[in-house]
């Protein structure tokens, strides 16, 4: 996606004045290194986690309630079946999910265990 620069700015030693057309790569978003410690794996965990998965300010993703909600749902029904559940790794075969909008894996690989009774 492209924008336009609200003021002068130094972006990685690059000037950038105000006026001119920036273009974003959503693909990068939440990868770089100087922010996150592994910012290609999974830890929904992290701290802190400033990502930019739904936006900001008035670009903020208005259903983004919805989603924490039901990740939050999805993922204590999980941990709570299967505490023993654990990705199993970085399969190549499972990287396909990435494109010039979109990056992330296609699926994630997991080991659940034994299921427990709720």
């Amino acid at each position: 996606m492209w924008r336009f620069a609200r003021t002068d700015t130094v972006l990685t030693k690059t000037s950038i004045r105000a006026g001119d057309i920036v273009i974003v790569s959503l693909a990068l978003a939440n990868r770089d290194p100087t922010a996150f410690s592994r910012p290609t794996g999974l830890d929904p965990g992290r701290t802190p986690n400033r990502h930019l998965q739904f936006g900001h300010g008035a670009h903020r993703c208005t259903g983004v309630p919805l989603v924490y909600g039901l990740a939050d749902a999805l993922l204590t029904t999980l941990s709570r079946q299967y505490p023993d559940a654990s990705t199993t790794g970085d399969d190549p075969a499972c990287r396909s999910g990435r494109n010039s909008i979109f990056r992330g894996p296609a699926r994630v690989l997991a080991a659940l265990g034994p299921r427990q009774p709720v």
